[in-house]
């Protein structure tokens, strides 16, 4: 995960772009748990948080 830009909400729940969701889930795969994707429309406070790890 530290290649791909993230925001950790609570443990277990992180928001992540569209474009790594199915990179992120096939890694998960691996590991016996459940896996719930919502889309979810950040604020632009976020947005900019989340790009600064593109940078």
């Amino acid at each position: 995960m530290e290649d791909i830009p993230h925001r950790k909400l609570l443990r277990g729940v992180i928001i992540l772009r569209k474009e790594d969701r199915d990179k992120v889930l096939d890694f998960l795969g691996g590991y016996s748990l459940t896996c719930h994707v919502r889309e979810v429309k950040l604020t632009s406070e976020d947005e900019k948080k989340i790009r600064q790890f593109q940078d």
